[in-house]
């Protein structure tokens, strides 16, 4: 974000992290970074990229319980997860993709408190590459056997999509997504 205000010095920015959508349509933003490409509306969807998520632990979780050799062994692990009653988008539901029969024992709606469990040593769940890609404390769990894909996508309201300070911030976030595309994927190939 620095490099994108010292550029526009003018533009002003409030960056909205909730777990909600805001509505481009009644104005409650100009731009929008979702999971979920819209079908209606007067909204122009931009695909920033896909991104993996796999399984992960901390260091210590996995030196204190069982080995993890395939997914029927996470029957026997704490698992960490969302608040399936509050999911705000149906590409979050993804713990019957990891097994048909396990439930979280902590769930939030906060991903980072996610994070934070995981690292506690909670027991193990699901994160975005790029929100563990770079803690060592992290350590990716059948990586050969599990992985998902999904997008993010960048909305705007087709009223206000070629305003100056508009193309200007979706081709920061444009950019700056395609710079780091290997920090959203990895090139794990699964069978």
């Amino acid at each position: 974000m620095p490099k994108l205000i010292s550029s526009h010095p003018g533009l002003e920015i409030d960056l909205i992290a909730v777990p909600r959508y805001l509505s481009l349509s009644r104005r409650e933003a100009d731009l929008s970074v979702t999971l979920s490409r819209p079908t209606t509306g007067r909204l122009r969807a931009q695909k920033l990229t896909d991104y993996h998520l796999q399984l992960f632990a901390s260091k210590g979780y996995l030196e204190k319980t069982e080995p993890i050799f395939v997914r029927r062994d996470l029957k026997k692990h704490a698992l960490v997860g969302y608040v399936e009653d509050l999911i705000f988008a149906p590409e979050l539901k993804y713990m019957d993709s990891v097994g048909k029969d396990l439930t979280a024992s902590f769930r939030s709606t906060s991903l980072v408190a996610q994070r934070q469990a995981i690292l506690s040593g909670a027991g193990i769940g699901v994160l975005p590459r790029f929100v563990a890609h770079e803690d060592s404390r992290l350590v990716p769990v059948l990586e050969d056997e599990f992985q998902l894909t999904k997008t993010f996508w960048l909305l705007v309201h087709e009223d206000i999509r070629r305003l100056a300070r508009v193309q200007a911030t979706m081709k920061f976030i444009s950019e700056s997504v395609k710079s780091s595309r290997n920090m959203f994927l990895s090139d794990l190939k699964l069978a």
